[in-house]
């Protein structure tokens, strides 16, 4: 079994603002779908291009309504703070992980799956390891299944085949 992913756990009540406010907009769920991007695309600037790609993963897996919920690596940052770009945050993130009851986490691309805390060398597209008790799996990212399509279908097939293997 792969070493846990370490982190401090945080409550919720002290989360920072945004972190609150997109906790407050998911659902307990046991499949999470993370991506870089997708603290951009839950907090105003959507692309549709992602949208549309993980509408067809999710329909794709044929599971039940309530299965999916999503939980960003890193959000947009603070105006006031100084930065700019998405910030990571690996302690919110397996928080939150934990607060919405995951089981399975599809973390798509190098660098979503970086910010998680999988270590870079390991980081590869269909696999999957448990970490801190939740099945984490790795796929290539929207840039590289734009690049080469039918790697929607290998993620799809990948993902479909661990469920089952797993029994989830």
């Amino acid at each position: 079994m792969a070493p846990p992913i370490p982190f401090t756990r945080i409550a919720p009540e002290a989360w920072p603002a945004l972190w609150q406010h997109l906790h407050a907009r998911m659902k307990k769920a046991w499949l999470c779908w993370s991506y870089w991007e997708l603290g951009e695309d839950l907090c105003g600037t959507a692309d549709p291009g992602r949208r549309q790609v993980l509408g067809q993963l999710i329909s794709s897996l044929q599971r039940p309504a309530g299965t999916n919920t999503f939980w960003p690596p890193a959000i947009p940052a603070d105006k006031d703070s100084g930065q700019s770009g998405l910030v990571p945050s690996r302690d919110l993130f397996w928080s939150g992980v934990q607060e919405l009851g995951v089981r399975m986490i599809v973390a798509m691309g190098f660098r979503a799956s970086v910010a998680i805390g999988l270590p870079q060398e390991e980081v590869r597209p269909l696999h999957w390891e448990i970490r801190n008790g939740v099945i984490v799996c790795t796929t290539w990212d929207f840039f590289r299944i734009a690049e080469q399509p039918s790697r929607l279908g290998d993620i799809a097939t990948f993902l479909s085949a661990t469920i089952r293997q797993l029994g989830l």
